[in-house]
C-alpha cells in the first residue's frame, strides 16, 4: 500500500527552475518584493475594485511612485499572471417543462428553468492536496493498526488512516495502490441577510491522507472549494411534490456532473507527485460527506422520516437499536426496478425517493456508510440544545435555569452566563461545549432524580464523542453510558418534559451510529460540521461582497481564483 514507484518534481521545484531559466526572481511576474508585498496587501485588505482604483489615483501615491500600477486593471492584469488552482467552468442544467394544467387559449406554460452548476475537477484539485509541500510531515499513503497493549487487544483509532474501513478497502486495491480517502461537505447557506434571498450552496473537498489537525484549519488552505450547486427556483413547477421531485433530481444530476472524474480515477488510479516528492498510483474513492440531516437524507435518496445509514423503521429510532446498514447493491437493485416503472413495495419500505442517485457509478465505496458523526449539529445543537435544555426547561421553566446560571459561583476556564441563557437568540460551536460543562450543576435538585441521570449519561456521551484519541475500552464506556441513557429517558416522557412518544428523533438516533463510524473511520471531531460552515465565510460571503450582486457566482469564482493565486504565490516565496 502506498508504493511510490518513481520520484518526481514539485510545481514549485519546476517553478523555481523556470525562474532561474529566464533569470527571474522568486517574486515574479512582480518586479520585486515590495511590489509583491503591496499586492498581498491590496488583495487581503478587503478593499473594493473601485476603491483600489482611488487608491491609485492618490497624488502621494502617484508622485512617490510607490506603486507600479496606475490602475486596478493594470493591477488585476498582473495578478493574473500568478499560476492558479484548477480552472473553473459553468455547466448549464435544464429544468424540465412541467406538464400544462391550463388550455393554450387561456394561457401558456411557463419557459423551463436553466440553472447553473460551477464546478472544477476534483481530481486536479486533490492533485494539488498530495502535492503541497507543506503537508510533507502530516500526511499518510497507506493505513495503519495502532495498539495500546503488547497483546493487541487494545486498539486506537483517531485519524482516518487508523480505522477500519481503509484497511479494508485496502485489500480489495491493486497491490501498491494508493488511496485518497475523499471527504466532501455541502451545505446551502444564505448570502444576503435582510434582502434580496440570495444563496450559495458550496462543495468542498479535502483528503484523509491529511491529519485532522490540519484539515479543520481554514488557513492551512486543506479543505478546497470545487463547486456550488444550482439552487433553482423551479417557480413554472405546478405542485409542491413535482416540485421537491425536480429539486432532488437537479441535486443529484449537479452531483454526478461535479464528481464524474472521480469515477475513472477511483477505478484506474492517477499517477501523481505527492508531497515527499515520490510518485504514487492514487485512487480517489469518497469515504466520507459531511452534512447536516437533512442534506443526509437527500444524498442518500431516502425521506427524511428514514435513517441514511441503516433500516431502522421511522417508529423505532427511539429505541437505541440500529438496523441493518444500508448496501449500495441493494438500494440500487431497488431503484433501477422502481426506475423502471415496476411498482416497488421494497422502495417503500425502505424509504427511497423515485431520483436515481449521483453516486450510482462512485467506485469502492458504499454512500451509506460515509455520513460520519456531526458532534455539531447532532449533540451540541441537536441533543443537547435543542432537546435537553429544552426539556428541563419545560420542567423547572426558563427563569428557574437562567437564576441557577446567573448565581453559579465563577470559576478559571469556566464561563459564567451572568444573564442566563433563555435571552440568547444564537449561538455557536463554542457555547454549547461552555454550557455542558456546568449544565449538570445547574439542573441538580430540581429534577427527577432519574431524569438527571439520564442528563449525565446523555453529557457523558457528548464528552466522549468530541475525544481525539479513542481506543476500544473507551469505546466500550462510550456504549456504556448510551446504554444508561436509553434505558433512562422514558422518564422525560412520563413526566411530559418530552412530547415525542417513542423518542422518534433522529439525532438520537444518529448517535447509534457513532462507535460503529470511529472505528470505521477514525474519531468524530475529524468530520464536523463547523468545520465547512467557517469555510462559508470566506468561499461564499466575502466572494458575494466582492462581487456587484448581479450573477454573482461568475465573480465569486474569479475572485476566488485570484485570492488562491495570491495565497500560492504567498506560499511559494517562503518555501
Amino acid at each position: 500500500a502506498g508504493r511510490a514507484f518513481g520520484t518526481g518534481i514539485l510545481p514549485f521545484e519546476a517553478r523555481r527552475r523556470a525562474q532561474k531559466t529566464a533569470r527571474e526572481s522568486r517574486w515574479s511576474p512582480f518586479g520585486k518584493q515590495e511590489d509583491w508585498e503591496l499586492a498581498q496587501w491590496l488583495m487581503s485588505s478587503g478593499l473594493t475594485q473601485k476603491k483600489r482604483d482611488e487608491f491609485f489615483k492618490l497624488p502621494k501615491i502617484q508622485r512617490q511612485g510607490t506603486s507600479p500600477w496606475q490602475t486596478n486593471r493594470a493591477f488585476l492584469k498582473q495578478i493574473d499572471k500568478l499560476p492558479t488552482g484548477p480552472d473553473w467552468e459553468c455547466e448549464r442544467i435544464d429544468v424540465p417543462m412541467d406538464e400544462p394544467e391550463v388550455e393554450p387559449e387561456e394561457g401558456t406554460p411557463a419557459a423551463p428553468e436553466v440553472v447553473e452548476l460551477w464546478k472544477r475537477n476534483p481530481v486536479d484539485c486533490i492533485r494539488e492536496l498530495m502535492g503541497n509541500p507543506l503537508f510533507r510531515r502530516c500526511m499518510r499513503y497507506r493505513p495503519e493498526q495502532r495498539y495500546r497493549d503488547a497483546a493487541q487487544q487494545n486498539r486506537v483509532y483517531d485519524e482516518m488512516w487508523s480505522g477500519d474501513w481503509w484497511w479494508d478497502l485496502q485489500k480489495e486495491m491493486p497491490s501498491g495502490a494508493t488511496i485518497a480517502p475523499v471527504i466532501l461537505a455541502s451545505d446551502k447557506t444564505q448570502l444576503t441577510n435582510f434582502s434580496g434571498n440570495r444563496a450559495a450552496w458550496p462543495v468542498y473537498l479535502t483528503i484523509g491522507n491529511i491529519a485532522k489537525s490540519v484539515r479543520r484549519k481554514p488557513t492551512k488552505h486543506a479543505t478546497v472549494l470545487i463547486g456550488y450547486l444550482p439552487i433553482p427556483k423551479l417557480a413554472h413547477l405546478t405542485t409542491p411534490e413535482r416540485r421537491s421531485i425536480e429539486g432532488w433530481r437537479i441535486f443529484h444530476d449537479a452531483m454526478e456532473r461535479l464528481l464524474k472524474p472521480l469515477v475513472d480515477a477511483g477505478k484506474d488510479g492517477v499517477d501523481m507527485v505527492c508531497a515527499d516528492r515520490k510518485i504514487r498510483r492514487v485512487h480517489p474513492i469518497v469515504a466520507s460527506y459531511v452534512a447536516d440531516f437533512p442534506e443526509q437524507c437527500e444524498i442518500a435518496d431516502i425521506k427524511n422520516s428514514y435513517c441514511p445509514v441503516c433500516h431502522i423503521t421511522p417508529g423505532e429510532r427511539g429505541t437505541g437499536e440500529t438496523g441493518q446498514t444500508r448496501s449500495m447493491e441493494t438500494a440500487l437493485l431497488v431503484l433501477r426496478d422502481w426506475w423502471n416503472d415496476n411498482a416497488s413495495s421494497a422502495a417503500e419500505l425502505f424509504g427511497y425517493k423515485k431520483v436515481w442517485p449521483f453516486w450510482a457509478t462512485l467506485p469502492h465505496q458504499n454512500i451509506f456508510q460515509c455520513f460520519t458523526p456531526d458532534i455539531h449539529h447532532q449533540l451540541h445543537k441537536g441533543n443537547f440544545k435543542d432537546h435537553l435544555v429544552k426539556w428541563c426547561c419545560n420542567w423547572a421553566s426558563e427563569k428557574d435555569i437562567d437564576q441557577r446560571f446567573k448565581t453559579m459561583t465563577s470559576f478559571n476556564s469556566l464561563r459564567h452566563f451572568s444573564n442566563g441563557i433563555s435571552k440568547v437568540k444564537q449561538w455557536a460551536g463554542v457555547e454549547y461545549k461552555n454550557m455542558e460543562k456546568t449544565f449538570l450543576s445547574v439542573i441538580d435538585g430540581i429534577l427527577p432524580p432519574d431524569a438527571i441521570k439520564a442528563a449525565q449519561a446523555l453529557l457523558d456521551f457528548i464528552h466522549f464523542a468530541r475525544y481525539p484519541i479513542h481506543t476500544d475500552e473507551s469505546l466500550a464506556r462510550m456504549a456504556g453510558v448510551l446504554e444508561d441513557f436509553h434505558e433512562l429517558k422514558d422518564i422525560f416522557t412520563e413526566t411530559g418534559m418530552c412530547d415525542k412518544p417513542g423518542f422518534d428523533i433522529p439525532k438520537i438516533h444518529a448517535m447509534s451510529h457513532y462507535i460503529e463510524m470511529i472505528k470505521l473511520k477514525g474519531t468524530a471531531d475529524g468530520y464536523n460540521t463547523e468545520s465547512p460552515e467557517r469555510l462559508h465565510i470566506d468561499f461564499a460571503k466575502i466572494a458575494y461582497r466582492a462581487s456587484n450582486k448581479v450573477n454573482p457566482l461568475k465573480q465569486m469564482t474569479l475572485w476566488l481564483q485570484r485570492q488562491e493565486a495570491i495565497n500560492n504565490q504567498r506560499i511559494y516565496v517562503t518555501w
